[in-house]
């Protein structure tokens, strides 16, 4: 996951330098509680507020715009930063299910 993200971090660097510093401004916004996490009602505000005052272009419009189509059941209780960067960098969780199975008969 974290070479994922870093991935998705490297390539919109590329194109827009001060991303990072403008998701982290986003982010401590938000976290009205300062608790270093956000809410998902902190969350969809801090879009919606994304998709007022941002460019159309700019990585934290397009990540914001997603995540307002999106249900918002699928991002938990509480977002931390990490997962707000890959929210908004367009990565998303996904239920995994892991089948085991005992071939040696026991």
């Amino acid at each position: 996951a974290n070479k994922l993200l870093n991935e998705k971090i490297h390539e919109s660097i590329s194109t827009e330098k001060d991303v990072l510093q403008r998701l982290l401004d986003i982010f401590e916004r938000a976290d009205t509680r300062g608790t270093r996490s956000l809410t998902v009602h902190d969350l969809l505000n801090a879009c919606r507020n994304v998709k007022a005052t941002s460019a159309p272009k700019s990585v934290e419009f397009q990540g914001a715009c997603k995540i307002l189509e999106e249900e918002i059941e699928s991002f938990g209780d509480e977002v931390s930063y990490y997962d707000f960067c890959s929210y908004m960098l367009g990565r998303r969780k996904e239920e995994v299910q892991l089948y085991c199975y005992d071939l040696a008969g026991g």
